[in-house]
């Protein structure tokens, strides 16, 4: 049937099922005479509208496959992950003169302090190896949780002990975190009034 992929089809009149092959390279009078010659007279008969072959459908969905494989193999490569190094702000270290202190060899070690807040996420990478003790007094949690909608008390907490990207200003304290606040229904924190 490739031979005839450049013809059109004409239906008969009489029986739509049979048809006439016609060349639309050929122009000038033939719809008339195609027309007369095969009984359609005095219409002219458009040829039924089919489906072309597109050869290319299938290279088509072969490149979008070949494409769509090598996006999924790139994303689980993780070369699309983009790791910013983030620079380390120094202000308020300068301002309350803890890096002075830091340099003087003054670390918080033997230093107990407790934080009254939202509570602490202890699974954060800037806060491994810190001495903790936790009490819950919003719930029943015997490990450490936080209960703030922006772990307000983790962020404190690393301010204070932190040892990852930048050094707390104590790193060294013994700290223990009482979970007391929690996230109000503005989002904000507040304690609770009972």
């Amino acid at each position: 049937m490739d031979e005839l992929e450049h013809v059109e089809f004409l239906p008969e009149p009489e029986d739509a099922r049979i048809l006439s092959a016609i060349d639309p390279a050929a122009v000038g009078f033939q719809g008339a005479w195609r027309a007369e010659v095969t009984g359609w007279a005095p219409l002219q008969a458009a040829p039924i509208q089919r489906r072309r072959r597109q050869r290319a459908l299938l290279a088509n969905g072969f490149m979008f496959a070949i494409f769509i494989s090598a996006m999924f193999a790139i994303w689980n490569s993780g070369l699309l992950i983009v790791e910013l190094n983030l620079p380390t702000s120094e202000w308020a270290n300068e301002t309350t003169q803890l890096n002075d202190a830091s340099d003087a060899g003054l670390t918080g070690f033997g230093v107990r302090v407790c934080m009254v807040d939202t509570g602490i996420d202890s699974t954060h990478d800037a806060l491994s190896g810190v001495e903790l003790t936790f009490k819950d007094l919003r719930g029943a949690a015997t490990a450490p949780v936080d209960y703030g909608l922006i772990a307000h008390g983790t962020l404190m907490a690393g301010i204070l002990v932190a040892d990852g990207h930048q050094t707390g200003a104590a790193p060294g304290i013994s700290l223990g975190v009482a979970a007391a606040l929690g996230a109000d229904d503005d989002g904000g924190n507040s304690g609770d009034e009972r």
